[in-house]
């Protein structure tokens, strides 16, 4: 039928449904459903100012990436401390893939879709170690879903500039302080 208008796909974006973000935007022609009630949080580019080298060669990046990681674990320390004043975390992760609609993305998962609620409401046009906070519900409640595997074990075909997520390492003995 010429002239007729384009029609947008039926089926849910897989993307946009594990990851809460699409790499293809408004682009897209899948359904991005935002959810009413989640127990995640996307704070969206929160963590771009944080260093992250992604291979080691030398002795002098050795002594860079120490710096870079107690420079991380603060900031991972101060989030999560302000987050759990709106009730207990699940999980928090930290992107540090490269592409846009990735990179620095913090995912906060809520034991309840009340918490997530209350901090979406509170933190949203606040600034957190001065950036603006872009907070939304995600529809990402699934965490082992939107990781890349091959990161996991430490050999992603597409590095820093793979489609899912690439979670930035806490060490145990922090997570162990903070109970999570």
């Amino acid at each position: 039928m010429e002239g007729a208008p384009l029609m947008r796909n039926d089926i849910k974006c897989p993307f946009y449904t594990n990851l809460g973000v699409c790499r293809l935007g408004d682009r897209c022609t899948r359904i991005h459903e935002n959810p009413v009630r989640s127990k995640t949080i996307l704070l969206k580019n929160l963590a771009c100012q944080i260093p992250y080298s992604a291979e080691c060669k030398s002795p002098v990046t050795i002594d860079w990436m120490e710096s870079e990681q107690k420079h991380f674990e603060e900031f991972y320390r101060a989030l999560f401390v302000e987050l759990r004043k709106f009730g207990t975390i699940k999980g928090l992760h930290i992107c540090v893939n490269k592409p846009d609609f990735l990179f620095g993305n913090v995912y906060v998962k809520f034991r309840d879709s009340d918490a997530a609620k209350n901090a979406l409401e509170y933190l949203s046009g606040l600034f957190f170690n001065r950036r603006l906070i872009i907070a939304e519900l995600s529809p990402a409640n699934k965490f082992h879903e939107m990781r890349c595997r091959q990161n996991d074990f430490g050999d992603c075909s597409r590095g820093q500039f793979c489609s899912f997520v690439h979670i930035r390492r806490v060490n145990p003995h922090v997570l162990t302080e903070l109970n999570l």
